[in-house]
């Protein structure tokens, strides 16, 4: 398992506190094989936790560089998945509004 730790200050800081809320609610909600899984959410005074499940392969920008290009046919399978997992959150009427490939995470290769 990943946790993903946010500083509760800084968010209320920068006015975000209410796109924390949402990404907690949102992670809550859904459950799909192409959907990074978040299996517990907490709360301290300063911190929020999301417990995640791991990625090892890391995200698609850093499996893109160590590999130098990817073949047609893993470039084929893996926008395959995406497309899967973005139409099931649409499906949930979520929108992934920071759809880059530093925010699309790799389980195998």
């Amino acid at each position: 398992m990943a946790v993903k730790v946010i500083d509760l200050a800084m968010t209320e800081a920068n006015g975000l506190r209410k796109f924390l809320d949402r990404e907690v609610k949102i992670n809550a909600m859904v459950e799909h094989s192409y959907v990074l899984k978040c299996y517990e959410i907490s709360y301290t005074a300063s911190n929020c936790f999301l417990v995640t499940e791991i990625c090892p392969e890391g995200d698609l920008q850093r499996y893109i560089k160590q590999r130098g290009k990817l073949s047609e046919e893993e470039a084929l399978r893996l926008l395959k998945q995406l497309v899967v997992g973005l139409r099931y959150l649409h499906s949930r009427q979520i929108l992934h509004r920071d759809l880059k490939s530093s925010n699309v995470f790799l389980k195998n290769g």
